[in-house]
């Protein structure tokens, strides 16, 4: 069996591995980077020692006291894989219908520049409850790597970071985010962010970020409706804080209404979250109100 090799007969390259890489029982391993994609190489190790290199024979076999294993299998050509999924998947409520989905670029493109990006929103985390057991909505959003996919025209993908580095690339430290509004509110929903690498959505890869637990689209709920106002007796006793039978008849009589009872109805929209109190307001006649600029 027979590497392959440079034109003068020598390997294409070499590594020592000694040191802290040894520590341990065996196997021991080494990566070997800087390969071309596509290429087929051949691979081969052997032990070294204090008892130095030396020809065994210059016409002979073996030619020197080196004992190579070889590989199994022979020889393997590194290829495309599918890339990483997106980092840092986030969703956050904007308004009551609508979510802005953000996300960094994959650790690893798996060799090919990424062409789009897909966002994927469901009822359930199997994102399977639309048709065709697919999830029930989502955007695909093109990088300017993959132009090519929607005729040469792309919107860009609105980003936080360096605007001098080229959209869609992988190495910068950008913010991707989408906004996805006309959401049902109240609605719990799962989210997930594909990655798509390649010539062409058909032969590119993905991977997902998916978020562990459901984003409920809320805002603040309308006003409550049919507020009333009137005034109320109260008891004397809480009222002027001392016992009934200790005051006249008169005192009783023209002791001041100091109450009013405020009653009113829940809001008609809720806006996708449940009302947990109710915070209410009041005012002296001619007194600042900063909502109430004009009556």
């Amino acid at each position: 069996m027979t590497a392959a090799l440079c034109g003068d007969g020598s390997p294409l390259g070499s590594a020592v591995v000694s040191g802290a890489a040894l520590a341990g029982a065996s196997p021991f391993t080494y990566v070997i980077g800087g390969l071309a994609t596509g290429s087929r190489y051949f691979a081969r190790v052997f032990a070294r020692n204090s008892v130095p290199f030396q020809r065994v024979s210059n016409i002979g076999m073996p030619p020197s006291n080196r004992q190579y294993e070889y590989s199994m299998p022979a020889s393997l050509a590194p290829a495309f894989i599918q890339p990483t999924a997106p980092q840092d998947a986030a969703v956050e409520v904007l308004y009551g219908d609508e979510v802005r989905v953000m996300w960094r670029a994959p650790r690893r493109t798996g060799g090919r520049a990424i062409v789009a990006y897909v966002i994927e929103y469901d009822t359930a985390a199997t994102f399977a409850s639309g048709a065709d057991g697919e999830a029930t909505g989502g955007f695909s959003l093109v990088t300017q790597a993959g132009s090519g996919l929607n005729n040469g025209s792309i919107t860009p993908i609105p980003f936080i970071g360096d605007p001098a580095v080229a959209n869609g690339d992988e190495d910068s430290d950008r913010i991707f985010y989408f906004d996805l509004p006309g959401l049902e509110a109240g609605q719990p929903l799962f989210f997930r962010v594909a990655a798509f690498a390649g010539q062409g959505v058909g032969q590119g890869a993905f991977s997902l970020a998916a978020l562990p637990a459901p984003i409920i689209p809320s805002n603040a709920p309308e006003q409550p409706t049919q507020a009333t106002a009137v005034v109320v007796e109260t008891d004397v006793t809480e009222l002027l804080g001392c016992p009934t039978d200790s005051m006249t008849a008169v005192e009783v009589e023209h002791a001041p209404l100091t109450h009013i009872d405020v009653e009113w109805r829940q809001p008609s929209e809720t806006t996708g979250d449940s009302i947990t109190k109710y915070r209410v307001e009041w005012y002296e006649a001619g007194a600042f109100m900063a909502e109430v600029q004009q009556v």
